[in-house]
């Protein structure tokens, strides 16, 4: 029998729709918190809503964001390992993680479950850099050369065929179009180093140098918005492309607080989000935003990490702990595709109506997943079953070619 939580409903009803604009912080440490440490070496988010860090020495954490932590360690037998690099969850909610650095001697894969963990002899040969995942697709980035992709049964290897001599993949990025873009150095010789921009189509390979506008810099991260646009963090700037023009952003032509940008991230409505060693910048566009320990109750203004969850809220990693910015019923807009909601409220099933949706989400009033469906093609209408779905006010995001936009859902 289904339960409708009604004093939810009237409250959520009643509150002005400015409230939504609101952003509040919370810091956890290991003071207030099950955190393990106040300083993590990544973050990564599941579709169940658990936030995943992980740390270089004591092996990773989750949190279910209902106060319950859980440390996975080599120790307890959570992982085979303690030093924890990289991590990255699937649409399963499977966490992979990485372990070894160039100081370290164990170069390590495992995937972590709810039974348990999975070791895989790492594909590559040395240093991992970086993993994101895409449904249940792996890509590893690669310090000796290419990248690898783990499609569930086995590994492939992909190396730049325009570099004569390798490419170290230090970070990797999906765009909409599917197309894997990478931050990549080239070893030509003892003296010389070839930094650049590859984007994979899967059989076609894109490079681009862009040593001179970060000479004696490092690439620490890329992403790709939902225009287009990449966005590159390094140890000098943030690098813009834009069509054919490439741009370096610092200091002095930018809002940016410092040069030593460690991680760049796009919002649900392209608004770009930069993590600095003197605070946290928010770009929509127009107005460059920063947020440090004077105006806002960021914990520490080096910030080295940051990621949003499925419900759109963005956690980030800081020298002295950890954030999460709520975004109340978070509501991107979109301005060139409108989808409609039929009907609602609805018992048995609703029916999204509009075009070039990619993905499909419900969450409940506590920011939990009760549905998820992605596509490979672009979908134009949506029907979503009911039935098994308890009463109350839902929130349904709908991710397209053109943006996301989240909508209300009554289910009765």
């Amino acid at each position: 029998m289904k339960t409708f939580y009604l004093l939810f409903f009237c409250i959520s009803a009643i509150l002005p729709i400015n409230a939504f604009s609101q952003i509040n912080w919370t810091v956890y440490t290991t003071e207030n918190s099950g955190i393990f440490s106040n300083t993590i070496s990544d973050i990564a988010a599941g579709r169940d809503n658990h936030i995943w860090f992980s740390s270089s020495t004591l092996g990773v954490c989750r949190y279910d964001q209902e106060e319950s932590w859980e440390i996975f360690n080599q120790e307890n037998g959570g992982t085979p390992y303690n030093d924890v690099w990289h991590i990255a969850v699937d649409s399963s909610n499977n966490a992979w993680i990485a372990s070894g650095y160039l100081v370290f001697k164990t170069i390590g894969l495992a995937m972590i479950n709810d039974t348990g963990f999975v070791s895989f002899s790492s594909p590559a040969p040395s240093q991992i850099n970086d993993i994101v995942t895409v449904d249940n697709q792996i890509y590893i980035g690669n310090f000796s050369g290419g990248y690898f992709h783990y499609n569930g049964t086995e590994f492939s290897h992909y190396n730049c065929d325009l570099l004569a001599n390798g490419s170290n993949v230090r970070v990797l990025s999906f765009d909409q179009s599917g197309n894997l873009w990478m931050g990549i150095y080239e070893t030509l010789d003892i003296y010389t180093i070839t930094k650049g921009v590859a984007m994979h189509t899967g059989s076609s390979w894109e490079f681009y140098d862009i040593g001179s506008l970060i000479p004696g810099g490092y690439i620490r991260d890329i992403e790709v918005d939902q225009t287009n646009v990449v966005w590159v963090a390094t140890s000098i700037g943030v690098i813009k492309k834009e069509d054919t023009s490439w741009e370096l952003l610092t200091t002095s032509n930018s809002g940016l607080p410092s040069n030593n940008v460690s991680c760049v991230k796009i919002s649900s409505n392209n608004t770009r989000w930069f993590a600095t060693d003197k605070g946290l910048v928010k770009f929509d566009g127009i107005e460059w935003v920063v947020y440090d320990t004077l105006n806002s109750e960021l914990p520490n203004n080096n910030v080295n990490q940051i990621e949003f969850d499925y419900m759109g809220n963005l956690w980030g990693g800081t020298a002295n702990g950890i954030f999460k910015i709520f975004f109340p019923l978070n509501k991107p807009e979109l301005t060139d595709v409108s989808i409609n909601v039929l009907p609602n409220p609805a018992s048995e099933r609703i029916e999204l109506k509009g075009k070039n949706i990619l993905s499909v989400e419900l969450f409940d009033g506590f920011g939990r997943s009760n549905y998820y469906r992605s596509f490979q093609t672009p979908m134009e209408n949506i029907i979503i079953d009911l039935n098994d779905i308890e009463e109350g006010l839902y929130m349904v995001k709908i991710k397209t070619t053109g943006g996301a936009v989240v909508k209300k859902v009554i289910v009765l």
